[in-house]
């Protein structure tokens, strides 16, 4: 009797009751649209009690639509004066805003075919900021410049890609031609890039030069009307990651591109992994180049600065962890909302 009380306590136990409001599982009734297509806000809306993903699914679209209605006054993000824009114009006052929207993502959305969607949400202004792997800044710009192709299968004779130098991202196919046509964009760029840093060094050793061939002010002196004045124009083109991306947006200047977008809507793109992929390779061998100073159209100028002995073009990751941290603070001080929308996964 004793064995047959512990079976019925343990397996036929009775349920303590589930908290009221608690919804029962429900699914799409397609019997309601026999004479009509679903649309796609009703099917979202009847897998919020599917169960499994499609709960889920539901509440992220419940999550986004939030964030959504409680952003406002769309268009330019912030901006700090510490970030240089391309091209060198005054930074934007802060707007008033109710909430900043972060949407990161990996490079395979951007090979397969929601970079449309993501394209369309920066063209629109849906988001205020960007994150992405170096694939994701990459394989924007390379599609600018040549298709990648889809198949119906992940199976392929790889040995026989290889030999045919066309890459596989899953069931997509990438012909080599893409990567050596995007060298042969992205390399006279970084040339000018490198010539107007030198430049910016250059203007500034000639400041420099005439300040130290002016008598000091006497001392206790007020400063006279026309006197030195520390501006933007003195500070040393040095390119972050967000203004490398921008600068690439706004040279490939095609409607398709999310970096084209971006740098139209001045929304920052944020990649700390920039080197990470083809961009690297691409900035890799330019290095070589430079320091050798190997004669490409259009020549480089002779360094004018001791850091380029050892690294010819630079980039400051550091800044723009100082404007991502500032944008935070931002909506801190302002009882500003952030959301952040994060994507995809790197194979």
């Amino acid at each position: 009797m004793a064995s047959e009380d512990n079976f019925r306590d343990n397996i036929l136990g009775h349920s303590a009751d589930v908290p009221e409001g608690t919804p029962e599982v429900s699914g799409v009734d397609f019997n309601h649209y026999q004479d009509r297509n679903i649309t796609v806000a009703e099917m979202l809306d009847s897998m919020r009690h599917t169960g499994y993903q499609a709960t889920s699914v539901a509440e992220a679209v419940r999550i986004i639509d939030t964030m959504v209605t409680s952003y406002s006054n769309l268009g330019t993000s912030l901006l700090t004066n510490y970030q240089r824009s391309w091209p060198r114009t005054p930074s934007p006052s802060h707007p008033e805003i109710q909430s900043e929207i972060f949407l990161g993502y990996t490079s395979n959305l951007v090979s397969s075919g929601l970079r449309s969607t993501i394209r369309y949400l920066v063209e629109h202004k849906h988001v205020t900021c960007l994150v992405a792997t170096a694939g994701g800044i990459e394989e924007d710009i390379i599609k600018c410049l040549g298709p990648t192709y889809s198949t119906p299968s992940f199976s392929a004779n790889d040995a026989q890609l290889r030999s045919d130098h066309i890459n596989r991202i899953g069931n997509l196919l990438v012909p080599n031609n893409n990567y050596v046509s995007f060298e042969d964009w992205i390399t006279p760029l970084l040339w000018k890039m490198l010539e107007e840093q030198e430049a910016s060094f250059a203007h500034l050793q000639h400041l420099h030069a005439q300040r130290q061939s002016q008598p000091p002010p006497p001392k206790g002196a007020r400063a006279k009307a026309g006197a030195h004045v520390d501006t933007d124009d003195e500070n040393p083109l040095i390119f972050s990651p967000s203004t490398f991306i921008a600068r690439l947006g706004a040279e490939i200047n095609d409607d398709s591109s999310i970096c084209t977008w971006a740098y139209r809507n001045k929304i920052p793109i944020f990649c700390p992994a920039l080197t990470d992929g083809s961009i690297g390779d691409m900035l890799a061998q330019f290095m070589i180049r430079a320091r050798n100073r190997v004669p490409v159209s259009p020549s480089p100028v002779p360094s004018l600065h001791p850091w380029f002995s050892t690294s010819p073009l630079l980039l400051d990751i550091a800044r723009d962890i100082d404007l991502l941290n500032s944008k935070t603070r931002h909506c801190q001080l302002h009882g500003a909302k952030m959301g952040a929308i994060i994507l995809g996964e790197e194979w």
